[in-house]
């Protein structure tokens, strides 16, 4: 049976990271091996504590949301 993922400060990073390339939250996920819901959650946890803004804005073809992170 697969451990449940868990957060370390050295995951955290690396979404953090691929978050400022062009990769998606989901290719971040896939990268992780979870979630991009569980990816998006995350930022937005530490974003109330590290002062992160979280932008998202929709692709005009109607495709996939892009979401940034960048340090205020």
């Amino acid at each position: 049976m697969n451990q449940p993922f868990k957060w370390t400060d050295d995951n955290f990073k690396m979404a953090l990271e691929l978050s400022k390339t062009n990769m998606t939250m989901t290719e971040i996920g896939k990268e992780l091996g979870i979630t991009k819901n569980a990816v998006l959650g995350k930022l937005h946890r530490e974003k109330k504590k590290g002062g992160y803004k979280v932008k998202t804005k929709k692709n005009k073809q109607g495709g996939q949301a892009i979401t940034t992170i960048l340090k205020q």
